[in-house]
């Protein structure tokens, strides 16, 4: 959850995170604000269209990287969370 607040603090961005370990689950978020997060039916009635990504999203990206010979780093910019 640290780094969720370092994100937060970083980049003046609101996080929430929700983790479910062995069937207990864990929430966090950066904001007081009582309407923040949305839920899932809210996000998907907002514009820009939301971007959504899974671990397969993840290889897939992985994957391009290395067939091109290219050494990606992960970095925490958020303006790369989208390609």
């Amino acid at each position: 959850m640290h780094r969720c607040d370092d994100i937060s603090r970083r980049y003046g961005a609101d996080v929430y995170i929700v983790l479910r370990r062995k069937g207990r689950y864990y929430d966090y978020s950066s904001s007081r604000d009582p309407s923040f997060p949305l839920s899932s039916a809210e996000i998907e009635r907002t514009y820009p269209v939301p971007v959504r990504k899974t671990p397969v999203d993840i290889e897939r990206r992985k994957q391009r990287s290395s067939e091109t010979g290219v050494t990606q780093q992960v970095a925490m910019d958020p303006d790369s969370i989208g390609g």
